[in-house]
């Protein structure tokens, strides 16, 4: 019989916030890490690794991938992703605030999309919203150029949307006329009004077009939202939208599953030490209910995106002698 496995693709775990204090307690995450025996992870791209042994190309479609999880159908043609955003500029830095903190609903997305759309139709593109902080660009012909996931903007002291190559300064040129439109628009009047952040600015992302023909490593996809759907759409796994009960209704064996945990990705970056414990508690819960089920029957690896994974086998968990410790002083540069 194929033995399961599940790999748990955990960026953020590596890098606490400043001022966690105390950690809570994290027993299967430290009895983990204590029976896993860690190899070189050189991937530390959260986006990136999310699509490893999927493409054969070097630029994976991220932006159409995204769009083919909201819409069920893959795009025709080049897309970029568009996250409206709200942005502070600082004497040193800019800040960006994304749909986590704007919060906007449909309504105020598609009244924002409408006056977009009557200046992009000049230029031979469509601005679609399948959902209100998800937003895709639809253009006559794949740019050249590379961005940046959404992720590097937000880390705080970055600098504005930058992409390179030939058609970078046509599109940031795009996107200055964008906010410009986006300057006194009336669902930002009002959202100002209201005490709530105006939406001044995009970040275009997730360049590429979808390959004739991709590649199955997975036979589940759990969490990942739009991009964790699409690719199970694209590869034809199966796509749970979290892991709250993996090893419980998820059906696990005999599969080969990816469970992509992203939510310590945040508040790591943004430096949010409440978020982040309570993003912990959770995956240690869950975790804990995966190794019940499955640690008999499953290989697990957990990449965290920081140098090394760490793989256990059903085996592995029987090593009562490698004795468990706090698993954030095993992630350090030198594993055992």
């Amino acid at each position: 019989m194929t033995r399961s496995s599940v790999t748990l693709l955990v960026p953020g775990l590596a890098e606490p916030p400043r001022d966690v204090g105390d950690f809570p307690a994290t027993p299967a995450l430290d009895r983990l890490f204590a029976r896993a025996r860690a190899t070189p992870d050189p991937e530390t791209g959260f986006e990136r690794a999310l699509v490893q042994g999927f493409f054969e190309t070097a630029q994976a479609p991220w932006a159409a991938l995204s769009s083919w999880g909201d819409t069920g159908a893959p795009p025709r043609g080049a897309v970029l992703r568009v996250e409206p955003l709200h942005l502070q500029a600082g004497t040193h830095h800019h800040v960006h605030f994304d749909q986590a903190r704007l919060d906007l609903d449909a309504q105020e997305s598609a009244a924002i999309v409408n006056r977009l759309n009557a200046f992009l139709e000049a230029e031979g593109m469509t601005l679609k919203a399948p959902s209100p902080g998800r937003w895709y660009l639809h253009l006559p012909a794949a740019p050249a150029m590379t961005t940046q996931p959404l992720h590097h903007g937000l880390t705080p002291g970055t600098s504005l949307w930058m992409p390179t190559g030939p058609d970078a300064a046509e599109f940031k040129r795009l996107v200055t006329e964008l906010q410009m439109l986006l300057h006194d628009h009336p669902v930002n009047v009002a959202r100002e009004r209201l005490g709530q952040l105006p939406v001044n600015s995009l970040w275009l992302w997730g360049e590429g077009t979808l390959p004739p023909d991709g590649r199955a490593p997975f036979d589940l996809i759990v969490g990942a939202e739009a991009i964790g759907r699409g690719l199970a759409q694209a590869s034809g796994a199966a796509w749970y939208a979290n892991g709250s009960t993996l090893g419980q209704s998820i059906p696990i064996l005999p599969q080969r599953v990816l469970w992509v945990v992203d939510a310590l990705l945040r508040p790591a970056l943004w430096n949010e030490p409440e978020d982040w414990v309570r993003a912990l508690v959770r995956f240690e819960r869950d975790l804990a209910t995966l190794t019940r089920t499955c640690f008999h029957h499953a290989n697990i690896t957990l990449r965290p995106l920081a140098g090394h994974a760490y793989h256990a086998r059903p085996g592995s968990f029987w090593r009562s002698w490698r004795r468990a410790r706090p698993f954030i002083r095993r992630l350090g540069p030198s594993q055992p």
